[in-house]
């Protein structure tokens, strides 16, 4: 996904389902150059709502942020030895206001690749897999 599609702020982002209620979003390699998915994430949640989850309370939804390596490394970020084969992940926690219809006032929470393997049932190298291939798709 573009976010937004005109305007002069560019994001570049991945977004995956982990059931109906987990949201990932993804940086991806070609947004090296663009604003960074944290530096709007409120935004992003909000697009993803709106596109996506109109149907779903929007207080019960879980989302997470997900930094791939490959991602890390086209920013030229020092990662650790961890980061640079799992990535770095964060659950995200925001507020809604229901009458404007929007996400705000993001916190962030790191949690581990285990956590995240764990507690939301992430395959890494199926998500990876999954993130290379709709990069592909979205080149075609």
């Amino acid at each position: 996904m573009r976010y937004p599609e005109n305007n002069y702020i560019d994001c570049v982002f991945g977004v995956e389902f982990l059931g109906s209620h987990v949201v990932l979003i993804v940086e991806l390699p070609e947004n090296k150059n663009r604003v960074r998915i944290s530096e709007l994430y409120e935004h992003l949640a909000t697009k993803v709502y709106k596109t996506y989850l109109k149907e779903v309370d929007p207080l019960k939804i879980r989302w997470l942020e997900y930094f791939p390596p490959y991602a890390l490394k086209a920013r030229g970020e020092d990662v650790t030895s961890i980061q640079k084969n799992y990535g770095v992940f964060n659950e995200v926690e925001l507020k809604y206001d229901p009458k404007k219809g929007f996400y705000y006032d993001p916190t962030w929470n790191w949690v581990s690749h285990l956590v995240a393997i764990n507690r939301y049932g992430i395959g890494i190298n199926e998500l990876l897999d999954s993130i290379r291939e709709s990069e592909i798709r979205d080149l075609v």
